[in-house]
Order: C-alpha cells, then structure tokens, then sequence
C-alpha cells in the first residue's frame, strides 16, 4: 500500500507540473509552487493517501480537468488495492477459523466413534490427549480418507490405532481359534498394522464360493449369511461380534460358501499372510500354528473343531502330545462326527466300552428288579 501511495503522489506531482504555466494547478492554488520539494512530495502523499482510503478531500484536491481525471483513476484504483488486500486478510482469518473447525469436527466424529464402540473411557481421554498433540504440531486434519472410521484410525499411532481395534474386536478374538491363545504384543501387533476394516450395504458380497481363500473376517456391526451349497445346501447367519472364513488362516484352498450381508455392516478381514509375517518373531507360536494347518490339511483330527459363527471353528487340543500324532496316523477315527466337522470325544474302541457297559446295566436292571418285585 506504501509503495502504490508512493506511486500515486508521484504521478499527482507530475501532473501538475506538466500543465502550461497559465493553467491553474494544485501546486497554486494551495500555495507549494515555490515551496520545498519535500514538502511539497508530503503534500502530494498526503492527497495520496485520502484518495486511496476514500475519507474524502480535505485543503488539497483537484482544481482543473486533468487532475479531476486522475483523481477518478486513483480512487478506482485503490478500491481494487484496497479490496485484494482485504480479502486476502479475510481469507487467512477464514482460514486459521476453518482449520479450527475442522478439527472440531473431527474431534467430535471421534468421540462420536470412540462411544458408539464401547471404548472404556481411559482409552477414549488417551485418544483425544494424542489428537490434541497432532494439532499443537499441525497436524493436517482436513485429508478424508474413504470412510470415517478409517480416517479416525488413520490419525492414531501404531500403538494406539492397535489398543482401539484391539478394544473393538475383543469379543470376537476371545472365542476365536489360534487368536485366543497367542501372546498379547503378537495380538497388537496384529491389530496395529494387519487389520483391513471394510464398509458393506445389504446385499454386497465378501467372499463367493469357488474364489482363493485368503483371509478370515471379524463382524464388527450388522449381519452376515453364509451359504454352502456343496452336498445339502445349508445356510449359516453370523451376527455382530462372530467372525467366518476362519479356515483361511490355515488353509490356502477355495471357499466352500458365500458370505453376503443381509444388512448394512462393517468387517474387519485378518489375512494369513500377515500373520505368517509375524510368526518368526514367536517360535512357540509358530510351531503350534505348523501342526494345526498339518492336521488341517491331512484331515487329522488331533484339533477340535466345531460350529461357531459360520465355518469350521479350530481349536487346539491341550491334551494332544506329539506321541499322539501316531495314534492318528494309524487310523483311529476321532467319534462325534457331523457335518460341520469334528468334534474330539475320545476314540471308537471307547465308544465302543461305553455301549457295553450301558447294556450290561440294563441287564442287570432286568435280572435284579423281578426278584424284588416276587
């Protein structure tokens, strides 16, 4: 603004004194023909400066045509200084406002978050305290990712992003085979980095029959119904809290169902590839996990395995020693078989004792209870 008033004083002074020595000018009419040219360039920035701000002329304004004119083309002028400069202060305020509002609004859809899952409080005031801490440093908060939840999880660290998932899934992973029984920092880890979360609308499908299975899936909200139509079609339902396609984690083969969403819901898929990444770092780990997909793949049944959710469910058998191993190679057969898998009772020559023992008993009954009756 200086430099144009500079500008414009110049050209007021030029101006006046490009008229012919018989036109009457500013510089006569106000008295500064004769005096000093300082004085005469603080008149001439003075006029500048009421121009500019539009306050109105005060003892110096224009007296003849030309001046007039110029007068018109410096107020013109400066109302577009004056107008760029303004909303250029405008919309940095607007600006250092709207990044506020952001990170109110994105403070207020995480607490939103945090409260709709369930997350105890101490979680929720360590979540808030990190995102204060990203805005101290700058921390851009207006980037959106492709759903809210993924944005939300997108600003915590690591460790943090783990701890919430951890909390969020935690239902779901008790009761889940292998995740149940592997150490804690495994399962954060698991949490902070493996976990891919995905949105799905009533009808979308998350796997079909046929296709390469690669991961299982937790249900964090809504339903899901699994549809095997190998042999007797069947259907399964899993609702908020299970999980399906748990086979994945220890079979590379192809999906016997199709999973499809009956209502709006949101799932978290676990793949086998990250957890073999991780398995190096946990040898006991990683060798129970080797005989678990042996068994698996040989169809052995040194492993419980029952209907939860939907799919086969597979848990380890603590009373399954590496002796035993020969037992079922041997061919005996695991009794209780139904069409959803196995589940480990004992061996047939057992059953077998069971059935006698009954039968004796109620001969005995036939024999004893005669006698008491005569």
């Amino acid at each position: 603004v200086l430099f144009i008033a500079h500008w414009i004083a110049c050209v007021w002074y030029i101006v006046a004194v490009s008229e012919s020595p018989h036109e009457n000018t500013w510089l006569d009419a106000f008295g500064y023909r004769d005096k000093p040219i300082l004085e005469i360039y603080i008149a001439a920035l003075y006029w500048s400066f009421a121009t500019m701000t539009t306050v109105g002329y005060g003892e110096i304004h224009p007296v003849n045509s030309r001046e007039q004119i110029f007068g018109m083309l410096t107020m013109l002028l400066a109302c577009g200084v004056f107008a760029f400069f303004i909303g250029n202060i405008g919309g940095l305020i607007r600006s250092l406002d709207s990044e506020s509002a952001k990170f109110r609004a994105k403070n207020k859809a995480i607490k939103k978050f945090l409260v709709e899952r369930d997350v105890p409080l101490p979680l929720q005031t360590k979540v808030k305290r990190y995102l204060q801490f990203l805005w101290a440093n700058g921390r851009d908060f207006g980037k959106e990712n492709k759903n809210r939840d993924e944005g939300i999880l997108g600003l915590m660290s690591n460790h943090l992003r783990g701890e919430v998932m951890l909390q969020l899934l935690g239902s779901s992973i008790k009761i889940t085979p292998f995740l149940s029984d592997i150490p804690s920092s495994m399962l954060r880890r698991l949490c902070e980095r493996c976990l891919t979360k995905a949105a799905h609308a009533p009808g979308d499908v998350v796997y079909e029959e046929g296709e390469l299975a690669s991961s299982m899936h937790f249900l964090v909200s809504g339903r899901v119904k699994v549809v095997y139509v190998g042999g007797a079609e069947r259907e399964e339902f899993v609702d908020s809290g299970g999980y399906f396609g748990e086979l994945a984690l220890f079979l590379e083969a192809l999906r016997e169902g199709t999973a499809r969403c009956i209502r709006f819901s949101e799932t978290v898929a676990l793949k086998r590839s990250e957890v073999i990444k991780l398995l190096p770092m946990y040898p006991k780990t990683k060798k129970r996990y080797e005989k678990m997909c042996r068994s698996l793949a040989d169809g052995g049944g040194v492993y419980v395995l029952k209907r939860k959710g939907a799919g086969v469910s597979v848990q380890w058998s603590d009373d399954f020693e590496e002796g035993d191993e020969d037992s079922v190679e041997n061919g005996e057969e695991l009794e209780g078989v139904d069409e959803y898998g196995l589940d480990r009772g004992g061996t047939c020559r057992d059953g077998l004792m069971e059935v006698v023992m009954v039968i004796c008993m109620i001969g005995t009954l036939c024999v004893v209870l005669p006698a008491c009756v005569a």
